[in-house]
């Protein structure tokens, strides 16, 4: 933990007021959903269709073909069976380009 992130982590255990505390989740939620965005959108860029990717869930790792690319996650074909896979969990193997 760095500095910063130290003196955030003693200013919240600071606050006695709920609504202030409240308000700072909101912030915090708002800050998360932007940083995955803007990660989300890195990652769409980086895969193409035909990319060889692995990605590791809650059944161990899988190791497919991206077929299909949505807003957010890709369908990967592994072995014949698909898997909606979301972006940021995909790791490059091997590209088509």
């Amino acid at each position: 933990m760095n500095v910063t992130t130290r003196k955030i982590s003693q200013m919240i255990k600071d606050i006695i007021d709920m609504e202030e505390l409240n308000a700072v989740i909101e912030t915090v939620k708002f800050q998360q959903k932007f940083l995955r965005g803007l990660q989300t959108a890195s990652a769409r860029g980086a895969f193409r269709i035909g990319d060889t990717v692995s990605a590791t869930g809650r059944n161990g790792s899988i190791e497919g073909e991206i077929t299909q690319i949505k807003r957010t996650k890709a369908i990967v074909n592994v072995n014949g069976t698909r898997y909606d896979v979301p972006m940021s969990m995909l790791k490059m193997i091997r590209s088509v380009a």
